[in-house]
C-alpha cells in the first residue's frame, strides 16, 4: 500500500504539472494568435499606405521599406513650399498695391487742397470786390472759404 500511495502522489504531482503546462501552452497559443492578428492588421495598413502613395497602381509588396512613403512626403513638402512661395508673392503684390494706393490718396488730397485753396482765394476776392453793401453774402462766402481752408490734408 505504501508503494501505491507513492505512485498515487507522483501521479497527482504529474497531473498538476501537466495542467500547469497546458495552461501555459494555452496562454502562449492565445498570445501567438493575438500577435498574428496584429501582424495581419499591420500588413493590411502597410498595403493601404502603399496603395495610397503609389496612386493605387498596386505597389508590388512592401520590400521597398518606407521609401515610397518618404517620396510621397517629399512631394507633399515640395507642393507646400510652392504654395507658401506663391502666397508670399501675393502678399508682396498686395503690399505694393496698398503702397501705390496710399501714394495716390496723398496726391489726391494734395490736389484737392490746391483746388480748394484756389476756390477760397477766388471767394475772398469776389467778396472784397462786391464791397460792403453785400455784407451777408460776403460772410457766407467767407464761411465757405474757411471751410475750404479746413479741408487741408494731414501731412
Amino acid at each position: 500500500m505504501k508503494r501505491e500511495s507513492k505512485y498515487a502522489s507522483c501521479l497527482i504531482e504529474a497531473n498538476k504539472e501537466i495542467e500547469q503546462k497546458q495552461t501555459l501552452i494555452d496562454s502562449l497559443i492565445l498570445a501567438a494568435q493575438t500577435h498574428a492578428q496584429e501582424a495581419r492588421t499591420a500588413n493590411a495598413t502597410i498595403y493601404e499606405i502603399y496603395q495610397y502613395v503609389s496612386g493605387s497602381t498596386g505597389e508590388p509588396g512592401n520590400w521597398h521599406g518606407a521609401q515610397p512613403v518618404r517620396d510621397a512626403f517629399e512631394k507633399l513638402q515640395a507642393q507646400l513650399d510652392e504654395a507658401i512661395n506663391g502666397w508670399k508673392e501675393s502678399v508682396k503684390a498686395f503690399d505694393d498695391i496698398e503702397k501705390e494706393l496710399e501714394d495716390t490718396q496723398a496726391q489726391l488730397a494734395t490736389a484737392r487742397w490746391e483746388v480748394l485753396s484756389q476756390i477760397e482765394g477766388q471767394i475772398r476776392t469776389n467778396a472784397f470786390i462786391r464791397g460792403n453793401d453785400q455784407y451777408k453774402e460776403r460772410n457766407a462766402l467767407n464761411e465757405m472759404a474757411d471751410w475750404c481752408k479746413e479741408q487741408k490734408p494731414n501731412g
